[in-house]
């Protein structure tokens, strides 16, 4: 079996075909900066591929946390936007910051904009019917 240079493909075989643990030898790069080696930077804020846009906020005492997330075929998905917004979760400035942030537009490369199909909010134990 052709490994060399590969070392997903040697632990593999090491792992699966010689039934051993796959020791990491000294000098290995961690996974994590293959990576962050592999990203891809695009000259837009909503990739091509996107088909459409989905948030997820989380409601805390002291602020909202919203993450926007692109998909496209297959499942591929792009963070698109992570916005963090401080404030009381019950003040009404507040809350008038995250509607405008759940209504923010993006861009694609063909200037075309998009905005956010559906939203997941979760208010854990947060007064419910602020949102």
């Amino acid at each position: 079996m052709k490994t060399k240079g590969d070392t997903g493909k040697r632990k593999t075989f090491v792992n699966t075909t010689l039934g051993e643990t796959w020791e990491a030898k000294i000098g290995e790069r961690p996974d994590a900066e293959v990576m962050a080696e592999r990203k891809e930077h695009y000259s837009a804020p909503v990739p091509d591929r996107v088909a459409y846009l989905t948030a997820g906020i989380d409601s805390q005492l002291d602020r909202y946390e919203m993450r926007v997330w692109g998909w496209g075929p297959g499942e591929e998905s792009w963070l698109i936007d992570r916005q963090i917004i401080m404030g009381r979760h019950d003040d009404e400035q507040t809350l008038l910051r995250v509607d405008e942030a759940i209504n923010k537009t993006y861009t694609r490369r063909n200037g075309a904009e998009m905005s956010v199909s559906r939203i997941c909010w979760d208010t854990g134990g947060l007064t419910r019917p602020l949102v």
